[in-house]
């Protein structure tokens, strides 16, 4: 199990109310990755764009790349990291 600081949920949410405020432009790609193409889905970057579209009912059809690994055990982001 990764430590993370009790502070970075609180930067996080602040960073996407920022974000909703200044009506940051949401049409960058998600990338995302996974191991078998089912799932789990791993989000390595646009996670403040991803949380930002949830609040706003807009995450469904927003523009993604898909990366598929047969090991991502060894991508600290990924839930299957050890």
């Amino acid at each position: 199990m990764v430590n993370v600081p009790s502070h970075q949920p609180v930067i996080h949410f602040e960073k996407i109310a920022e974000m909703l405020r200044d009506n940051v432009d949401t049409d960058g790609i998600i990338i995302i990755s996974t191991n078998p193409e089912h799932g789990p889905y791993t989000i390595i970057d646009g996670t403040h764009r991803s949380s930002m579209l949830i609040r706003q009912n807009k995450l469904a059809g927003a523009k993604a790349f898909l990366g598929i690994s047969k090991d991502l055990s060894q991508c600290i982001w990924s839930v299957e990291s050890s």
